[in-house]
């Protein structure tokens, strides 16, 4: 676990005036919402505003129950892997220590899932209010299975669980055992305030039950990096990262923007490669330097596999080696199956193909997009589409998945989140004893 803090060291200062400071933790337990937890601390300059901001590093702690659930995975050994994801999780346990180490006025989690969903339950017991952050893309849920009936009646059956979950008692075990509470939807999970990206996002949570005036649109707050970056970023910065990653400059350089499908249960590892082998024989390796942005969460290995006999020199990038906005900056165009990734390209200015060739659990976010290829042969024609418009989209491609996913791209995502964080910390105050799982149509 990692502690990133935005607060100077206050020299002389009075020890009851350094009291006097709010204290905010904001807890992220996947890489995006770790990013999005040290942009705000960059941004939003809270010890100005008197308050201590740290940022907890979780992401070690990641893991996904559907793949577990939904895998091909024998049935003992699955019920072994829950059993000891959910009991015992010395994750839990670490939050609970930390929470009362800290007693923060104000928890933020990048993700109300994986441990986020204890830290939730932890905070309405010890009444401190609590506040979820949208970190990648929302859609609805096509899933058709016994899971599903917890959605019935505007998602009934989960709130009678989870007002179960809220109960002292319970919480109190799950503390003592390390105990992970279970999370079904993002937005579900009892954070008292959630902030979104659009309005879009926001009226989706309202048909998954969570009362309106818990949500707050506030933009997507890595699009305040994207807006920032590019507007500076010129043609020969784009040269120079091209020659740092020694990319052919007489080619255009193809981005594929790959994502955990393969760890998350929804397709096969080899059917997987087989789809990633089949996309790269499409691309013409005289006119594309090809590289791949490998998803934090996936394992690189099988990568190794696909590039081994190819026909070109395949660049393979992690994050150790390149942010994912550097890499789409440096790139022509991009390529992706149904990541958040695509929208950032989009946003950024770069033509995007997306590939709806695998079955998820969720609506394709870009089932309506016009360059949302359903086999390689409309890959290969879009391709040709991107070349021929000299790698620019058209403004009515683009703007109208922009404003239903990233809702207002002007630099000030976090303007807005940090003025609500302040109301937030205002209403509240620092008196405990206040009962923070209620909530004000003030917000």
């Amino acid at each position: 676990m990692i502690c990133f803090s935005y607060v100077k060291n206050c020299g002389n200062t009075h020890e009851n005036h350094k009291r006097e400071m709010k204290k905010i933790l904001f807890l992220a337990c996947c890489p995006v919402s770790l990013k999005i937890g040290k942009l705000l601390g960059m941004y939003c300059n809270f010890e100005k505003e008197r308050i201590k901001y740290k940022v907890y590093d979780f992401t070690h702690a990641y893991t996904q129950l559907s793949p577990i659930l939904f895998g091909k995975t024998h049935f003992l050994k699955k019920i072994s892997m829950l059993m000891r994801i959910l009991i015992g999780n010395r994750y839990v346990k670490i939050i609970d220590r930390l929470l009362r180490y800290e007693m923060p006025d104000l928890l933020i989690v990048g993700d109300d899932g994986g441990v986020c969903s204890s830290a939730l339950r932890f905070c309405r017991d010890m009444k401190i209010p609590s506040i979820a952050i949208q970190v990648g893309l929302l859609t609805r849920s096509i899933r058709k299975d016994v899971i599903s009936l917890l959605r019935a009646r505007n998602y009934f059956p989960w709130r009678v669980i989870s007002r179960i979950f809220d109960n002292k008692l319970i919480i109190k075990v799950a503390k003592v055992f390390g105990i992970r509470f279970p999370n079904f939807e993002w937005g579900l999970n009892g954070a008292d305030f959630i902030f979104v990206t659009s309005t879009y996002h926001k009226e989706l949570l309202i048909r998954r039950g969570v009362p309106k005036h818990k949500i707050v649109v506030t933009g997507y707050l890595l699009a305040d990096e994207m807006y920032f970056l590019r507007r500076r970023f010129k043609k020969e910065d784009k040269i120079s990262l091209m020659k740092r990653y020694g990319l052919d400059l007489k080619k255009a350089c193809l981005l594929i923007l790959t994502q955990p499908l393969v760890e998350d249960g929804y397709c096969s590892y080899q059917e997987y490669l087989n789809v990633v082998k089949a996309l790269l024989e499409k691309i013409d390796i005289s006119k594309y330097s090809i590289v791949i942005k490998i998803h934090p969460r996936e394992k690189i290995g099988k990568y190794y596999e696909v590039i081994k006999n190819s026909r070109s020199s395949i660049k393979l990038l992690t994050d150790e080696r390149i942010s994912l906005l550097d890499a789409i900056l440096m790139s022509d165009v991009c390529i992706t199956f149904y990541s958040t990734s695509g929208i950032v390209a989009l946003a950024i200015g770069r033509p995007l193909i997306t590939l709806d060739v695998f079955k998820t659990s969720y609506e394709n976010p870009f089932k309506d997009y016009a360059l949302n290829a359903r086999n390689l042969s409309e890959f290969e024609n879009f391709l040709e589409y991107v070349e021929e418009n000299k790698y620019q989209l058209p403004e009515h491609i683009t703007k109208s998945i922009l404003n239903k996913y990233f809702g207002k791209i002007d630099g000030k995502a976090h303007e807005r989140a940090k003025r609500m964080l302040i109301k937030i910390l205002k209403f509240y105050g620092s008196d405990k004893n206040d009962d923070y799982s209620s909530t004000s149509e003030t917000f």
